[in-house]
């Protein structure tokens, strides 16, 4: 996965709920996240599409990602609903019908 996730703003508007998954999931790869998981549960429960899950070396790369993230959903006007544990050894952020999950 060789493309700068900073730069695909173009293709981030009007995304699908997966496209917009498996860019979140390149931008895990791109800052070195590893053991990345896109997970559907459309079909498990009715609270959102796509279930991102990742880990992190340390604190600093996790909120990277999370930051990473954040922008490029914000692009496509999806706006973070939440986020918790920023001080811990995870973060989850919700952006509706996607979550997305960071370990370290």
């Amino acid at each position: 996965m060789n493309t700068e996730p900073s730069q695909q703003s173009d293709s981030i508007e009007s995304a699908s709920s997966l496209e917009r998954a498996c860019l979140c999931a390149q931008v895990c790869d791109h800052f070195k996240g590893k053991d990345i998981v896109v997970l559907d549960v459309s079909k498990i429960t009715p609270l959102f599409d796509y279930f991102i899950i990742a880990t992190a070396t340390n604190l600093r790369q996790s909120h990277a990602i999370a930051e990473e993230i954040r922008v490029l959903m914000k692009r496509d006007s999806t706006h973070r609903r939440s986020i918790e544990g920023k001080d811990s050894e995870w973060i989850l952020g919700d952006y509706g019908d996607i979550v997305l999950h960071i370990f370290t």
